[in-house]
């Protein structure tokens, strides 16, 4: 951050880090140059486990970490499990 330039773990740090939900394997950073917007793959996950070199993102660029719909799905259907045991017990209780 001394040049001014941002990496992808310093910008992971400073959003608080990743949430459980998040799909690592779909990173990528979005940039608008002169050309349009683009985007690059960023391979957050190799990133985080230091198996990949961390990237230096440019001015304005949007680093984006898109939900896992599957991981989303699981958590939900986790939380109904839990609340209908939670029900079940508490309707056992005589």
């Amino acid at each position: 951050m001394d040049s001014g330039h941002l990496t992808v773990l310093q910008a992971i740090a400073l959003a608080g880090g990743t949430t459980r939900t998040a799909n690592l394997g779909g990173t990528r950073i979005i940039h608008r140059g002169p050309g349009g917007i683009s985007e690059t793959p960023v391979e957050l996950k190799k990133i985080l486990k230091a198996k990949s070199p961390d990237v230096t993102m440019q001015a304005d660029d949007i680093l984006f970490v898109p939900t896992s719909a599957t991981k989303l799905f699981a958590g939900r259907a986790m939380e109904a499990a839990m609340q209908a045991a939670t029900a079940a017990s508490i309707v056992a209780i005589p």
